[in-house]
């Protein structure tokens, strides 16, 4: 069969590749995610409603700029296995040893909440790990966008029927949180599932079409419009203008995606800013843009450990110093500062432990 326009310029599997600016993409990302789960949330909501209007779907987005559908199935559930799965997994059996052996919890209740946890992304109880959810989703979207590409994607020949198919998945994923909102399940080990699926398959529609948005703007996105002066500034003027003026939230972990227009036009517009912006700091070659470009690369670690570490610094600073704004600024930076550390301390150097946390897999 002859391979459709669109995918004539793909290139090969296994073809070994980074780019500088969607790596300094990632690390603006994961700073926000860090910012978003910051106590200054709670004294500057604006905070909230900014950083959350996008940063989810900027992940999605990234992710799927890299999605080879030329893989078999077997061949990306391996890879994703190692690069999301993994850490995960090892995420979780740190922290549930930690809860045996520095807490008065009795065996059998560490054991039911680890395996709990494994099955639906984290409980409520472990707030502070709950970013967590993003890995066991990555894992289950880049399947479900495998079989959609597969089945109906590749067969869609002009951009702009990809690009409504795109729309119109977007949307029935966005109209179905109002029929996942209600799941209040009780499962076997008293599980209970509410407001969701396990590892967030209720969410599939939405992260699918922000997953194959990605793939399709690293093919078809004009290098042109990225190179402009004008079209980070006009997009970051338009961002924030529509936050400002309606307040509307995006916050797929909570399940809430208001005003379908406004919102999508939100978050496509932050992240065109953030792109453009990526985009010029790598032709800049600055500090800043080797620094982000690290960030990037090691963001699954800041996501694994910024949650835990930002609060307990922020309430012991606070006994400290009894001033929020300044013990939130130091939680930021420790939130980002000692999973780096963790990274240059114990991952540089050691690859088996490296791949474990993710860093191994491209």
């Amino acid at each position: 069969m002859a391979q459709p326009e669109h995918l004539a310029n793909e290139p090969a599997a296994g073809t070994p590749q980074r780019v500088g600016w969607v790596d300094a993409a990632k690390g603006i990302g994961i700073l926000l995610v860090v910012l978003g789960h910051n106590q200054v949330n709670s004294y500057l909501p604006i905070f909230h409603l900014l950083v959350f209007s996008f940063h989810m779907p900027l992940f999605f987005l990234l992710a799927g700029m890299f999605f080879k559908p030329e893989y078999g199935l077997w061949t990306l559930a391996k890879r994703r296995f190692f690069s999301t799965l993994r850490p995960y997994l090892l995420a979780i059996v740190l922290i549930y040893a930690t809860s045996l052996f520095f807490t008065t919890q009795p065996l059998a209740t560490v054991v039911t909440r680890a395996l709990k946890s494994i099955f639906y992304s984290l409980p409520i109880y472990l707030d502070t790990w709950i970013p967590l959810w993003f890995l066991p989703h990555l894992f289950l979207v880049s399947l479900f966008v495998w079989v959609v590409f597969r089945l109906v994607y590749v067969r869609l020949g002009p951009l702009w029927l990809r690009l409504a198919f795109l729309g119109a998945m977007l949307l029935a994923g966005v109209l179905a949180l109002g029929l996942t909102a209600k799941i209040n399940l009780i499962l076997p080990a008293k599980l209970t599932l509410r407001g969701g699926l396990p590892w967030s398959a209720d969410l599939l529609l939405i992260t699918g079409a922000f997953f194959l948005g990605g793939y399709e703007l690293r093919r078809s996105l004009p290098e042109q419009l990225l190179a402009s002066k004008w079209i980070g500034p006009l997009c970051g003027a338009l961002w924030l203008g529509l936050c400002l003026v309606f307040p509307y939230q995006l916050d797929l972990a909570g399940r809430r995606y208001d005003f379908f227009a406004v919102t999508t036009l939100e978050l496509l517009a932050a992240c065109l800013m953030v792109f453009s912006l990526s985009y010029h700091l790598e032709k800049a070659g600055n500090r800043l843009f080797r620094w982000l470009s690290y960030l990037g690369r090691v963001s699954i670690v800041v996501l694994i450990f910024h949650g835990p570490i930002q609060f307990f610094t922020f309430y012991k600073v606070m006994d400290l110093v009894s001033n929020a704004p300044i013990a939130a600024s130091i939680a930021f930076l420790a939130g980002v500062g000692v999973p780096l550390i963790i990274c240059e301390t114990l991952l540089r150097g050691n690859p088996r432990l490296a791949g474990w946390f993710g860093l191994a897999v491209e």
